[in-house]
């Protein structure tokens, strides 16, 4: 079992900036409060079904690692950041407001806001200074998770994400149980701190928020 879960609210998200080179940007107060009842979610639902869970794998941002050192907390494991996990790189547009990229790049923010709407390939944007390939980033983000489903042989994994990475994680899901075309990158919808839950046959839980997790009934084979 898996469960991807996007990190809670940092400031990073209130003033709607591209992800810096630091990834510095720490929980908000509201973020943080969030976090102690998506932990006890989790670990309601975690203990439910007698999981083992070895770690918390996370992002290597500050607000991807203090997500996950509150839900590690609650679980009593640590946690494991991966740079793997790190967001898809801007490029020239990175630590910059959305306001901002629309004065230096108006065309990408149009061909984005496109894209959030569902109707545009990511891999169809205009051409951004330094912005890491699409491909790539997808290659990176599946090494990081087959590295996890090798290694970890606890019964549930989790993983708190950044929206772009989880995106990636998610489609590669998508792709394997549901034909989602190979050739079209869509967005995929994940609110702060909501979740998704993947069997080794189906995705049973899209973009809910943790306390959904109640409600999942599993199949005892």
């Amino acid at each position: 079992m898996l469960l991807i879960l996007r990190h809670l609210e940092s400031k990073k998200n209130i003033e709607h900036c591209f992800s810096s080179d630091s990834d510095g940007e720490d929980l908000t107060d509201c973020g943080s409060i969030k976090g102690n009842e998506v932990a006890e979610h989790i670990d309601t639902f975690v203990s439910k079904h007698r999981y083992s869970v070895g770690t918390i794998y996370c992002a290597n941002s500050k607000r991807a690692r203090n997500t996950a050192q509150i839900i590690a907390e609650k679980l009593n494991v640590d946690i494991c950041a991966l740079d793997e996990f790190r967001s898809n790189n801007s490029g020239a547009l990175r630590g910059m407001s959305e306001t901002e990229a629309k004065k230096v790049n108006p065309l990408f923010m149009k061909q984005l806001k496109l894209f959030r709407a569902g109707i545009f390939s990511s891999y169809d944007f205009v051409k951004v200074h330094d912005r890491e390939d699409k491909h790539e980033f997808e290659k990176r983000i599946g090494n990081a998770m087959q590295r996890i489903k090798a290694s970890d042989e606890h019964d549930i994994q989790i993983i708190v994400m950044h929206h772009s990475s989880l995106t990636a994680a998610v489609i590669s899901y998508a792709r394997k149980f549901y034909n989602y075309p190979k050739d079209f990158y869509g967005c995929v919808a994940c609110e702060l701190g909501n979740i998704y839950l993947i069997s080794d046959q189906e995705i049973i839980l899209c973009n809910e928020p943790a306390s959904k997790l109640e409600d999942v009934i599993l199949s005892e084979t």
